[in-house]
């Protein structure tokens, strides 16, 4: 169980959260408040490597200099119910599919998912500079790689279910055992013409119209996924 306890004073008094300077002037910060409300609500970490080093997502950093212009990630605002089943594809492999992925904010396809074994999948997102995603520092489609079955589970090897905080989140470009370079904090977003390869699955960003990003998933086969990338 987590708690979260704010009032006026440990948001805004100086001394109590470290105040951020954004455009030269002293905000409260309000980024770590959220971050905090975020756990407080089942969202888990979002990561490269280790905690607080995935600058795309209000709960992958720690802190932002954009403040609170970076949102959450497709997976945790689905598990918030802030986006209707209807707004999620899933590609069930064995033929290529086109999908038209869209941002925070609009109608349409909010998260594709593409299913891998053990319970885990991989999820793809589209990320716009715009309203509460105004700050990200690159737009394009996201994709991470999120296991749900124990004994996985993120800092807790003996739930029964990796569901809540225990969920492993982790920014991915191609094969599951491939790390991103800890040089390119946004290798994991895929801008036009680029893409990422799993097994025999193929992603591809063919292009952008407006704020929505095309994108088309190959050939899924027979590929077999699992957490070591065998």
């Amino acid at each position: 169980t987590r708690y979260v306890y704010l009032d006026a004073r440990s948001v805004a008094e100086p001394g109590s959260l470290e105040q951020h300077l954004i455009a030269n002037i002293t905000l409260p910060n309000l980024y770590t408040v959220a971050h905090e409300l975020g756990h407080g609500i089942g969202f888990p970490h979002s990561h490269r490597y280790v905690r607080y080093d995935n600058s795309m997502d209000l709960m992958g950093a720690i802190e932002a200099p954009s403040g609170l212009q970076i949102g959450t990630i497709a997976i945790n605002r689905y598990a918030a119910g802030w986006m209707d089943p209807t707004e999620v594809a899933i590609y069930r492999g064995a033929e290529s599919s086109i999908y038209t992925l869209s941002p925070l904010g609009d109608h349409g396809t909010q998260m594709l998912v593409l299913p891998t074994d053990r319970g885990s999948m991989i999820t793809l997102g589209a990320r716009v500079r715009k309203a509460f995603d105004s700050g990200v520092p690159k737009e394009g489609v996201e994709s991470y790689f999120i296991e749900q079955q124990p004994p996985i589970c993120f800092h807790h090897p003996g739930y029964p279910a990796c569901v809540g905080l225990a969920r492993r989140t982790r920014a991915i470009t191609a094969d599951l055992a491939g790390l991103i370079h800890v040089n390119d904090p946004v290798a994991h977003v895929a801008g036009i013409g680029e893409g990422f390869t799993w097994g025999d699955v193929t992603v591809t960003v063919l292009e952008r119209i407006g704020d929505d990003f095309i994108v088309e998933v190959n050939d899924i086969g027979s590929a077999d996924y699992n957490s070591s990338g065998q």
